[in-house]
């Protein structure tokens, strides 16, 4: 409340004492706050004479000055009705009042006012009240006052304090992940059930929505839950309230509860995910990659495609470029090429193994994944050693609370474990186990057991532990310690085979596999252009074999990975990417095998493979639609012993003038890509490539392979188009051509026999691949979306013996996959895939000649790969239940793969009887897989 106090006039009462015949009287100036008093004497009586001439009237005398006006010294403030206040009735009470020479109210004339209830108050307030006199002549004087008492709500306002009385945090249902950056909302009656306040509703909920981090809009006051999960509001009225809390991922909740300002409110709300389909393949220009082609698969995607069994690595065989692998298991053929052809990595170094058993499942967890980068050619300088593409494992990081799931399946079982570690830091741990094995060894010797049934043992297991720590605010280190042992063990007991001095066990075929690595990364920006990237690890492999007795080998090999990048960005239009690969692996064999002649050759090798790599790249954009790159990378492979090139081979050069370099080879890769409207977007890459020999050890064996062998070359050319139609509808069309050339191949039987003291591999093998890969995705609604993968390919061999290009092995003209999936009521999903490739090629036996010496037939073949295998028809299925609780999920699903396979079997491999006069065929087989997941 204010109070004003205005001074309109002063009338000084002045009380004059009559002398005799003296008479009383004052003048009130009307244009100024002062008092004139003017005074006559009485005069004697005396005996009538002639009058005198009249004196002149005398000047009136001018008003004596108030000197000082009346000061408030004490009012006690009334209080304003509630009832008036609630309102928001406000203005000013209006008054007379006489103040005494002493400063105090002897009376009070009401003039206007708000109303009775307060009036009143304001006249009794003001009659306590206490001013100091007006002073005039050097004396106090009382003086009538008008006065003004103005009412407003300020003080009121002033009085709303800010204190927290909800407090909440928001958890998906079921997972108990913080959800973070969600909108609440809450909303207030106007009743009377807070007597607290003092102002009208509106006026009150205006005032706290100024308060920290909440604000008033459209009759409700909203806030944001922090990267915790955790939301406050401050001053909420008591009563009822209504909360709603919106976020895009998870579906709204409406609530309302009780609110009291002596009892704040603690609540939690579970908020459960809305379901959607998961099978959008998100494809990059380099707007927003480095890469020209770039596919990215995130770990909701790999985990329900159907057909894949929540497999990471296999999910990339959904990719366009990548090949059909034979009988469902895990080779990554990308744009017709081996699988050794291409490089994989795990955060940016080499992996060693990626399948169990060369194809089952892959070694690392796919729930410790984040994303997998697939890049099918014309990739950066960023990898090397590889002629075809890069498949990049990006893991994560642990979640910021203790969390966990597992999974059990008909093959394997595993278990996840994650939380934070310190403030700034978390782990993860991960298990698994497989026992098929087990199970199907349990039923060879128990339930159906002979003398001729093998006993069969594989299992495998993988572990994982991985630690981040964040320091310094920009310091990132992140350790992996990841492992994988594949142990296979087939044994007929009525079996002994080869001989006891190759191995002891001859009813037995044995096979171990084991890796240990030890990833260590650091990442720090060193200011606000440039940054760095340092990872380096450890890797110990080692593994033993057996053939019954004919064949046994063992091995072990020790490496050590260095990889150092740094990115300078001199501007928005031009930036420096520079790196150093470095590659150093000691690897010890020690084997015996059989030869053609029936003898056992005994071998040890002793190798040390290596690679040194440096290589930058410019970026530049000329016009901020047009982003070029141009990169320069140089391998180096200390283990190979021939004159590589001096300058980047973008075909096979002839001329000796130009293979004066060191054992390795210079690459060049150009790319642009121009953004020409913001949805769509051009480009064009054209680079070499190099790699050492494959297969690695033997291709450079002194006397199994050929120690003179170059290093592999290749060169991509691509272009593409990539539109994104609408925010449902986009499509990816690329078009390649590769060469490839100085390519190890195995020499045929007949040179082999022709010269058993020769080379095995020689180094003049040439290939050519082209074709064009098309990939659409459209969410037709919110709970159905579809995929289409096709490539249409040529996958071609240069044929000594033919003196022309034929098809490769691996060659399929056309591959095409649909999935389609959908998010069902009652929290069902399903989805299904279908699948049409071409046949492969294989060379048929045209005929068969007996080899008496060795008592078998030999085939005589016609021309390579002149046949096809029949066309190859898939289709699975795929089912998912989810049953959300408040603290934990538990998921049943069935993967179905090939469930056409009882109404074709798909031809895989054509194979011939013993005197090859009869070919059958072998199908891939239907294979379920029922399992339940459980998270919490």
């Amino acid at each position: 409340m204010d109070i004003h106090m205005k001074l309109s006039f002063i009338v000084p009462i002045i009380i004059v004492f009559a002398f005799e015949s003296f008479s009383d009287s004052y003048h009130v100036s009307s244009n100024t706050n002062s008092v004139i008093a003017l005074k006559s004497k009485k005069r004697k009586k005396v005996e009538k004479k002639e009058s005198p001439p009249p004196l002149p009237a005398p000047e009136p005398l001018p008003p004596p000055q108030i000197e000082k006006e009346p000061q408030l010294i004490y009012l006690e403030k009334p209080s304003y009705p509630l009832h008036l206040s609630r309102r928001g009735i406000t203005g000013a009470v209006t008054l007379d009042m006489l103040i005494n020479e002493s400063g105090t109210v002897d009376s009070i004339y009401l003039i206007s006012g708000i109303d009775p209830s307060f009036d009143s108050l304001v006249i009794k307030a003001l009659k306590n009240a206490r001013f100091t006199a007006a002073i005039a002549g050097g004396k106090p004087i009382a003086v009538i006052v008008s006065y003004s008492y103005i009412q407003t709500l300020d003080d009121a306002i002033s009085r709303i304090q800010s204190f927290t009385n909800i407090r909440g945090r928001l958890l998906e249902k079921g997972t108990r992940k913080s959800i973070s950056n969600a909108d609440v909302y809450i909303t207030c009656s106007d009743t009377n059930s807070d007597t607290l306040i003092e102002v009208p509703f509106t006026l009150y909920m205006r005032t706290i929505g100024q308060f920290q981090n909440q604000k008033f809009s459209d009759g409700f006051i909203h806030t944001k839950s922090d990267s915790q999960g955790y939301f406050q509001f401050r001053s909420i009225p008591s009563g009822t309230v209504s909360i709603r809390v919106f976020d895009p991922e998870y579906e709204i909740l409406n609530i309302t509860e009780t609110v009291s300002r002596n009892e704040p409110l603690n609540v939690t709300y579970r908020l459960k995910k809305v379901s959607r389909p998961q099978n959008e393949i998100v494809v990059y220009g380099t707007t927003s990659s480095d890469e020209i082609t770039h596919y990215t698969l995130t770990r909701d995607q790999i985990r329900t495609l159907p057909g894949f069994n929540g497999d990471a690595l296999k999910v990339i065989q959904a990719l366009p470029g990548v090949a059909r692998p034979m009988f469902g298991l895990g080779a990554i053929r990308v744009r017709g090429t081996p699988s050794w052809d291409s490089k994989y990595y795990l955060d940016g170094i080499p992996i060693p193994q990626l399948y169990h058993f060369r194809g089952i499942k892959s070694t690392y967890n796919s729930e410790a994944l984040e994303t997998i980068d697939f890049f099918p050619g014309s990739y950066g300088v960023q990898y090397g050693n590889s002629v075809s593409g890069a498949i990049q494992l990006n893991s994560r990081d642990a979640v910021s609370q203790y969390s966990g799931f597992s999974d059990i399946n008909l093959f394997d079982a595993f278990a996840v474990a994650e939380g934070p570690l310190g403030k700034n830091g978390g782990v993860l741990a991960s298990v698994r186990r497989s026992y098929i094995g087990n199970i199907l060894g349990y039923i060879a010797k128990n339930v159906a057991p002979s003398d001729f049934s093998p006993l069969a043992a594989p299992f495998y297991y993988d572990y994982l532990l991985k630690s981040n720590m964040k320091f310094g605010g920009k310091h990132n280190v992140a350790v992996t310690f990841f492992g994988s042992n594949d142990v296979l063990s087939l044994i007929m007991p009525s079996l002994q085979a080869g001989s006891a001095d190759v191995d002891a066990l001859q009813d037995r075929i044995e096979n171990r596999m084991a890796f240990t690595l030890l990833l260590a990364s650091y990442q720090v920006p060193i200011n606000a252009q440039c940054k760095n990237d340092l990872k380096t690890s450890i890797v110990f492999e080692n593994g033993t074999g057996a053939f019954f007795g004919y064949a046994k080998w063992n091995y072990r090999s020790r490496n050590l990975y260095i990889k150092d990048e740094f990115k300078y960005k001199f501007s928005d239009y031009l930036s420096l990417l520079g790196g150093l690969d470095l590659w150093f692996q000691k690897y010890n064999q020690s084997s015996v095998i059989p030869t053609y002649e029936r003898i056992f050759f005994k071998d040890t090798i002793n190798q040390t493979f290596g690679l040194i790599a440096p290589y930058l790249q410019l970026e530049t954009k000329p016009v901020p639609e047009l982003t070029l790159k141009t990169g320069l990378r140089y391998d180096y492979y200390p283990e190979l012993n021939y004159n590589g090139s001096l300058i980047p081979e973008f075909w096979q050069y002839r001329s000796k003038g130009l293979k004066k370099g060191l054992s390795g080879e210079p690459s060049l890769r150009i790319s642009a890509v121009y953004q020409f409207t913001p949805k769509q977007n051009i480009s064009f890459a054209i680079g070499t490539y190099s790699q050492t020999p494959q297969p690695l050890g033997l291709a450079i064996h002194d006397s199994l392979g050929n120690p003179e062998l170059p290093a592999t070359k290749a060169r991509h050319i691509s272009c593409g188009y990539t539109n994104r139609f609408t925010e449902k509808l986009f499509a990816d069309v690329q078009l390649y051509f590769n060469r490839q050339w100085n390519i190890p191949e195995l020499i045929s039987s007949e040179d082999y026999f022709a010269n058993p003291t020769g080379h095995l591999f020689y180094g003049n093998g040439k290939g050519r691949m082209y074709g064009a890969e098309l990939s659409i995705k459209n969410n037709f609604t919110d709970n159905i979306s579809g995929w289409l993968s096709y490539t249409l390919s040529r996958s071609e061999r240069f044929s000594e013996s033919e003196s022309r290009y034929v098809p490769y092995d691996y060659d399929q003209t056309h591959n095409m996959q649909f999935f389609i999936s959908a998010t069902l009521p009652c929290e069902w999903k399903t989805g299904a895939r279908i699948r049409y490739t071409t046949g492969n090629p294989y060379s048929p036996a045209i005929d068969r000649i007996y080899d008496e010496t060795n008592r078998f037939y030999r085939p005589v073949y016609g021309p390579e790969n002149s046949a096809r295998n029949g066309s190859f028809f898939q289709i699975d299925f795929r089912v998912d239940k989810k049953f959300i609780f408040n603290n934990w999920v538990l998921n049943g699903y069935i993967d179905m793969s090939n469930v056409l396979w009882f109404l074709y079997k798909s031809p895989e491999i054509t194979i011939y009887n013993y005197d090859y006069t009869q070919r059958t065929s072998v199908s891939t087989p239907f294979v379920p897989s029922l399992g339940i997941r459980a998270a919490f």
